[in-house]
């Protein structure tokens, strides 16, 4: 296993390597700076908090502080035992849910701001901790009961020098795991009905883009859940269950 030696930095309140700084993926500066003072601000920081929602006023800031985010995760029987690894924890909507099922949650960012922006929503909860990595460099000498790539999936080839950027994401979650662990993976379906109609994919806006399969070499993709099945099968998810959330994987009622 390489070795990998991460320091905790007191200030941003986060792990941190030398051999990583930070990837360029942002909701934009000026946004992420808006959301880290407002969470320095508050003091309900929970994944239902009305305080928080307060400070919704367009999509980035719904999107990290909607109290619909934690929906998503319900479902699943997850306990104070678990070990959890979050892949692409973003700004912390996920591992603050997480972390108030009690479970030790180790949360990967490879963003500076947006890890530091994670560790403030997660501020108060001593079992949960915030590294600055690639999400395909961490490592770890532990394994986990369960691996999340949430939103994550579709960016691999913007973050993953690899000829198949989306199976080697997959392969290296599926590394992290213990024998009898889980990944939950949650990605937009290319094929769903809206996209057909008209309505412009997540990452571009162009109707029909994924559809046809027209995404650009190095830009976000998403799939199909035949290509999602044979992607999975390939890193060695053979027993798979699909769940379907509505509207969608991002603020599901």
């Amino acid at each position: 296993m390489n070795v990998r030696v991460y320091t905790f930095d007191e200030n941003k309140r986060i792990y941190r390597t030398p051999e990583h700084d930070s990837i360029a993926y942002s909701d934009g500066e000026e946004v992420e700076h808006r959301l880290l003072a407002a969470l320095r601000q508050c003091r309900d920081l929970s994944s239902t908090s009305d305080e928080l929602r307060r400070h919704i006023i367009d999509w980035p800031s719904e999107y990290h502080l909607s109290a619909f985010r934690h929906v998503l995760l319900r479902p699943f029987a997850i306990s104070s035992t678990d070990r959890i690894l979050e892949l692409g924890c973003g700004c912390g909507a996920i591992s603050r849910y997480l972390g108030e099922t009690g479970a030790t949650i180790v949360g990967v960012e490879g963003s500076q701001l947006r890890a530091q922006i994670a560790a403030q929503r997660c501020r108060d909860l001593p079992n949960v901790r915030i590294f600055c990595d690639n999400i395909v460099d961490f490592v770890s000498a532990e394994h986990f009961d369960l691996v999340t790539l949430i939103g994550v999936l579709e960016y691999a080839p913007s973050f993953i020098d690899h000829p198949d950027p989306a199976a080697e994401c997959l392969s290296r979650a599926g590394s992290h795991l213990g024998a009898s662990g889980r990944l939950i993976l949650a990605i937009e379906n290319k094929l769903g009905l809206k996209y057909f109609s008209g309505c412009g994919e997540d990452h571009t806006g162009d109707p029909f883009l994924g559809i046809e399969g027209l995404y650009p070499r190095r830009g976000a993709i998403t799939f199909g859940r035949s290509e999602l099945k044979i992607l999975l099968n390939r890193a060695g998810f053979t027993e798979l269950h699909w769940f379907y959330p509505f509207p969608d994987y991002k603020l599901p009622r």
